[in-house]
Formats: C-alpha cells, sequence, structure tokens
C-alpha cells in the first residue's frame, strides 16, 4: 500500500493507494499553513486505524505539493515518525514523461501528476489533462511522450471569490448549471456568466490545444485523449464533449506510476 498526499493551496489530500493506483480511501483537511509536523502524525496515524491498516502496512510515501511551508512540515513528520521511504516529487524525479517546458524546475508537482496519470491512462497517446480546482488547468503531453505545457485558468469558485469580493451588490450564489444564458435575476446572471464562462473557456483551451497538437504531428486525425478530473470535471460532464473521460483520482493516479519508477 502507497500512502500518497496531495498538498494544494486549498487542500492537503491524504490517499492510500494499491498496487493497480487505484485508491483505497482518502481523506482532506484543509491547507493551514500553521499546521505543525505532530499534527500530521495524528491525522495520518487516525487514517490509518480507520481503514484497520498499521505503518507495516505502507511500503512507502510520495508527496506532491505546491506549498513549500506544507511540505516542510510533513517532511518533519515522516523524518521524526515514520520508517518506511518517501519521496518528494520535484526536479530529478522520474515520471516516463521528457518535460519539454522553458522551466522545467517551475512546473507545478500536481501538474506532473496529472499529466502522468493521463499519459498512463492513455496507454502512451498523446493526452490532455484537464484539472478543476483552485485553479482550472489543461497539461498537454505529445505524440513524443513530452510534457508539453499548461495553459492555467481561475477555478470557478477562486473567480465567484473575487467576483463578490470586488463587487458589493453581489451576493454570494450557489453554484449550479443555470437554466439559461439570459439571467433574469442577480443569482441566475452570475451563474450564467460564471458557469458558462468558465465551461465556454475550458472548451476554447481545449480545442486549440488540440489544433496545436495536430499540427504539431502533422495528423490532423491524430487520436488525442482527455482526461478531467475535480468536481466540476464531473459537474461539467454531461454538458460538454470536451472532457473527454472523468478520472476522479487522476493525480493519485499518476502518483503511483511515479513511485513505481523511482522505487
Amino acid at each position: 500500500m502507497l500512502l500518497a498526499f496531495d498538498v494544494g493551496n486549498s487542500n492537503v489530500k491524504i490517499g492510500l493507494l494499491g498496487e493497480d493506483g487505484r485508491v483505497h480511501d482518502k481523506m482532506r483537511i484543509s491547507s493551514q499553513l500553521q499546521r505543525t509536523a505532530d499534527e500530521y502524525n495524528v491525522f495520518v496515524n487516525q487514517f490509518l486505524q480507520q481503514n484497520q491498516f498499521v505503518w507495516q502496512d505502507i511500503e512507502g510515501i510520495i508527496i506532491s505539493s505546491v506549498v513549500p511551508l506544507i511540505t516542510g512540515e510533513l517532511s518533519i513528520f515522516l523524518e521524526k515518525h515514520v520508517e518506511q521511504p518517501y519521496a518528494i516529487l520535484g526536479p530529478g524525479a522520474k515520471t516516463g514523461l521528457k518535460i519539454n517546458t522553458e522551466h522545467p524546475h517551475e512546473l507545478g508537482a500536481d501538474l506532473v501528476a496529472n499529466a502522468a496519470g493521463a499519459y498512463y491512462l492513455s496507454q502512451g497517446k498523446p493526452c490532455i489533462a484537464i484539472a478543476f480546482g483552485t485553479a482550472t488547468t489543461f497539461t498537454v503531453v505529445n505524440s513524443r511522450s513530452e510534457l508539453q505545457g499548461v495553459a492555467i485558468a481561475p477555478g470557478v469558485e477562486t473567480a465567484l471569490v473575487s467576483l463578490v469580493k470586488n463587487t458589493a451588490l453581489l451576493r454570494q450564489v450557489k453554484l449550479e448549471m443555470p437554466r439559461s444564458s439570459i439571467g433574469r435575476n442577480t443569482q441566475e446572471a452570475i451563474r450564467a456568466g460564471l458557469i458558462l464562462g468558465n465551461l465556454g473557456t475550458v472548451e476554447y483551451i481545449v480545442q486549440q490545444q488540440l489544433r496545436e497538437l495536430r499540427q504539431a504531428a502533422g495528423d490532423p486525425e491524430l487520436d488525442i485523449k482527455l482526461y478531467s478530473t475535480g468536481f466540476f470535471g464531473k459537474f461539467y460532464q454531461q454538458h460538454s464533449h470536451c472532457l473527454g473521460e472523468f478520472e476522479e483520482d487522476l493525480l493519485f493516479l499518476g502518483l503511483q506510476q511515479i513511485w513505481q519508477k523511482n522505487i
């Protein structure tokens, strides 16, 4: 069993992964910068106990993190309390992909893990991993197994918080698909602009990336696999043909594949 950490700006997700990369169970806690190594020790031990596992069942630990302060506390926790080997996804890790961006060290670990998961699911075909979170990201792997680059857009909830914060007369609204693109009250108007606007952004970026990948390969019919993850990936699934297959645990699947290449 592999213990995996996905440290994001909003949440820390902790998963127990089997050898097939599938998640046995997972938990989520908020990304609080003041949380200590000893607190992580308590959380993780409770998580293992509720799943009837002991540390001897864990073969290793892998961390994907975009929050350095939390990475540091997790490292202290593992050094202080855990004997199992652990790895932090970063420059030098074997991923099965060639990182072909201008500044590879700047690439977020979550983007690399999502790409590795998508590449594994695509069985080596070019692919795009679309991840809906604090930001919406589009990570592209080309036909030469290169992580070619990324597009980053504001996440739906991030955009809503900004809109409400900076507009005095707008109130927080429930995020759900609008009945129409023409809102007849304030809440419907926000939903129409925010939900449909975000979906339009997603569809346009995906179409552009598909076109550029096919042009680069010289093959207008090139089969490119699409994988989406995150709450709004599932939310939008029935409303768009641009999201491909929904994979809830895409990042964890990528971490499993990366771990196997580095042990």
